[in-house]
């Protein structure tokens, strides 16, 4: 399947991240105890503060639909890779995967880790919990939907069905896409065909579910939203 790239010049945030009150109701046992440990040895520090966590972590941290391990960190600014890259090195048994401009992928303990520039508009405050902020399930969902259009993985496919069917419908995640992503002209066919391409997530593993969860029947959801939102959208 084709990849959807986003342009180079689209446009970051051009106001200052706001945050929300503190949230201690999350699903804070979904996490490994790896990923505790790991994230109490970077919470509060300095290079720190510009990053919020989003991806499947944060997202089971609001539901609990799922355990999980991996830490994916963005921010809107830029950032000096090895002055990271050192310090984690100082924390734990650091691998990395990979490193350039604006990307650091690898893994600490045994806990995977990536912090990414990411230039786009947050549409809802983050929340503080533990010391980390988190990305709101909107920004988190709407993220997704970018990773489904470019190569899904099964977790990326269960995460979105939980959210259509705990937040928010996909229809109004789609529309939702041109605020976040201020610049970027999205193919809504290609949307929707992605949202049933499934061949590449099926080669990989069902992540540990807590709560009830029927791959077939996921596909059978996404399968029967693509023909409902063709008439729609």
């Amino acid at each position: 399947m084709e990849s959807q790239a986003f342009p180079s010049h689209s446009k970051p945030l051009g106001s200052s991240i706001k945050h929300s009150k503190k949230r201690n109701i999350l699903f804070s046992e979904t996490l490994s105890h790896n990923t505790h440990t790991l994230i109490e040895k970077i919470k509060g520090k300095s290079w720190l503060r510009p990053y919020y966590l989003a991806g499947g972590t944060a997202l089971a941290l609001h539901l609990g639909h799922r355990t999980s391990i991996d830490l994916d960190f963005f921010t809107q600014s830029d950032f000096e890779e090895m002055d990271i890259v050192n310090y984690l090195r100082g924390i734990g048994d650091l691998r990395l995967d990979k490193t350039g401009k604006g990307t650091i992928i690898g893994e600490i303990d045994r806990v995977r880790i990536s912090l990414f520039k990411y230039p786009y508009s947050l549409l809802e405050p983050l929340i503080e919990w533990n010391g980390l902020a988190l990305a709101s399930i909107l920004d988190i969902a709407l993220m997704k939907i970018v990773a489904i259009s470019q190569r899904g993985s099964i977790k990326d496919f269960i995460d979105l069905f939980f959210i259509a069917n705990e937040f928010k419908p996909i229809d109004f995640l789609i529309g939702e896409l041109r605020r976040k992503y201020l610049g970027v002209q999205f193919n809504t066919n290609h949307i929707l065909r992605s949202l049933c391409y499934f061949d590449e997530a099926e080669k990989e593993p069902m992540p540990n579910m807590t709560a009830a969860c029927n791959w077939p029947k996921i596909k059978e959801f996404y399968m029967n939203e693509v023909k409902r939102l063709s008439q729609i959208i």
